[in-house]
């Protein structure tokens, strides 16, 4: 393990030691020039988009390869891109909501009623959603009109449009989970008393998958409006990341465990981890992930892409 532990990591190892299961390759690494704020995949683009805590925007192509970089973003809040790559948003301060566009150039900003919690980019950056402190929640398309509020009972902790339906999932504390879409809205379920560290949604299936702390990752199923269960790993999830295609997740802890799991909860990998992971994403076929740290150091792990079922 140590041969294989020195040779993938070089002197500057994120990881303490590989505990079990089959090791990755190492793609990539990457420095921000200040602690990592945030950071988001677009699956499809594969791009990685990053935002430090001095005001710096990155973003980065597959080999890990700086595409933009822009400064001047004071006081970011939050970040999202879209799975095509065609752009993000971001919010500044307590309450301006911009939409990004390809190049990281502000395409318009508008300044909401109250402090924004969240955003949100769909998949092709046509419309971007923000939910608000005061339980609005808002959807604007790219030429910056208003083309949805819905309100929420709690003000929503993370907003997210689902993959190909025009839906959107919303996490609040203690365990409020609702979807809304079109005419309908929906709540599923309120009873985890859990707060969500994080979020994330496939595609194909529509699942939601909650990182509820010491209730593992809860599952949901979008179209079903059902849980599915909880996935219970050793340590306290704070971050949770899936492929479109549902079939790879990777989880960190509390305790800087870092876990790359299978749909159904069989272990890959594991590893401690030497820095408190900040943020971790996946691709969309789930041929691996890219795991944030606070440090501001990002790297990009592969095991290939899982074989198909029969």
């Amino acid at each position: 393990g140590a041969a294989i532990h020195a040779a993938m990591t070089g002197s500057e190892a994120p990881w303490l030691e590989t505990e079990r299961g089959i090791p990755p390759e190492q793609r990539w690494s990457f420095a921000v020039d200040a602690p990592l704020m945030s950071m988001c995949v677009g699956r499809e683009s594969c791009e990685t988009f990053l935002a430090d805590t001095s005001g710096g925007l990155y973003l980065l192509d597959g080999r890990g390869q700086v595409v933009t970089l822009t400064r001047g973003f004071q006081h970011l809040t939050g970040i999202a891109w879209s799975d095509s790559g065609n752009g993000g948003a971001a919010s500044i301060g307590e309450r301006t909501l911009c939409l990004l566009d390809g190049s990281l150039k502000v395409v318009w900003s508008v300044e909401l009623s109250d402090e924004i919690l969240d955003v949100d980019v769909d998949p092709f950056a046509n419309y971007v959603a923000a939910a608000l402190a005061n339980g609005n929640n808002l959807v604007f398309d790219r030429n910056k009109s208003r083309v949805c509020r819905f309100d929420t009972v709690r003000p929503l902790s993370y907003i997210r449009f689902v993959p190909s339906v025009p839906q959107i999932v919303g996490v609040a504390e203690y365990g409020l989970v609702c979807c809304h879409g079109g005419s309908r809205a929906r709540t599923w379920y309120e009873a985890t008393w859990s707060n969500a560290g994080d979020v994330c949604l496939s595609g194909d299936p529509r699942h939601l998958h909650v990182a509820a702390f010491n209730l593992g990752v809860q599952a949901y199923s979008v179209d079903e409006g059902t849980t599915r269960g909880a996935m219970l790993v050793d340590g306290t999830p704070n971050h949770v990341a899936c492929s479109y295609t549902g079939e790879r997740l990777a989880i960190t802890t509390l305790e800087r465990h870092l876990y790359w799991v299978d749909d159904h909860g069989e272990l890959i990998w594991a590893s401690r981890l030497a820095d408190d992971a900040k943020a971790v994403c996946c691709d969309a076929l789930g041929n691996g992930l890219a795991c944030g740290f606070a440090s501001g150091r990002i790297v990009r792990l592969e095991w290939g892409l899982p074989e198909a079922r029969p």
